[in-house]
């Protein structure tokens, strides 16, 4: 019976630190919500340009993302759309928590060309590569790099991937022969989707030091004679999802001490 209570109350301490752990983890991630932007060619009124729509990504680290679009999606009265006037990828806020946002930024100094923005974005280390087109679940086009823009194209904060844009920020010029065919007025879909690979984002996202506390830090961290570590090192310092693996460890050694005792 006593070893019965012992796995009981064992058991209840893994479970709390599994709740522990798992609110941790939740409270470290924050994504960024994404959808794909069309306005129809044939037909200007067949557009979305929101979250919710269609079907959208989550963004909070790299990877390969899809978004979506059907032509009833973004109007209700039609089942197929003609062709593009604008075809992107909107991710909601992702410019400003990355940092390459291109309003009121100090570090942004470039014009408002769609070119310098994209430098400012790849200059802090993000790419985005592996663009391609699908209508009807079929993939028609595959991006070159140099036929996208990418970054705070609109300067509102948005992290926006231009793919073809008739009035933005320049891919109408860069549009191949091939593309411009797919996105003429002829070519009828009831779904559009666009799948790429974004890179720079877990950097981006990671917290950053402050350099003051760097210098401060470097310059009391030396070697002590003997090979440990001085205090001012604090590397090992539990934060976030570590914190609370350790509170986790604190429950299941708090838990076993009683039920030690209880079975004494």
């Amino acid at each position: 019976m006593k070893m019965r209570k012992i796995l009981a109350t064992l058991a209840a301490a893994v479970v709390a630190c599994s709740a522990m752990v798992s609110t941790a983890f939740a409270a470290d991630a924050k994504s960024y919500s994404g959808y794909l932007g069309i306005m129809d060619l044939g037909d200007p009124q067949v557009q979305s340009f929101e979250l919710g729509k269609g079907t959208d990504c989550s963004i909070a680290a790299d990877g390969t993302y899809t978004v979506s679009m059907k032509a009833s999606q973004a109007n209700a009265d039609v089942t197929a759309a003609k062709g593009f006037n604008v075809l992107v990828v909107d991710v909601v806020d992702l410019s400003t928590a990355m940092g390459i946002n291109t309003a009121n930024n100090a570090n942004y100094t470039g014009t408002d060309k769609g070119a310098d923005k994209m430098k400012f974005a790849t200059d802090n280390g993000i790419k985005v590569t592996n663009v391609k087109l699908s209508l009807d679940g079929k993939e028609v086009y595959a991006f070159k790099d140099n036929e996208i823009l990418f970054g705070d194209l609109e300067g509102n904060g948005k992290f926006r991937i231009e793919l073809y844009n008739e009035w933005g920020a320049g891919t109408k010029d860069l549009a191949s022969d091939e593309l411009k065919k797919i996105i003429a007025a002829d070519t009828s879909y009831e779904e559009a989707s666009v799948t790429f690979t974004i890179s720079g984002v877990t950097a981006a996202l990671s917290p950053k030091t402050d350099s003051t506390t760097e210098s401060k830090t470097d310059s009391t961290t030396e070697s002590k004679d003997d090979g440990t570590k001085n205090d001012a090192d604090d590397s090992n310092k539990p934060t976030g999802a570590t914190a609370g693996l350790a509170l986790a460890g604190l429950a299941i050694a708090g838990a076993a001490v009683v039920a030690t005792k209880k079975s004494k």
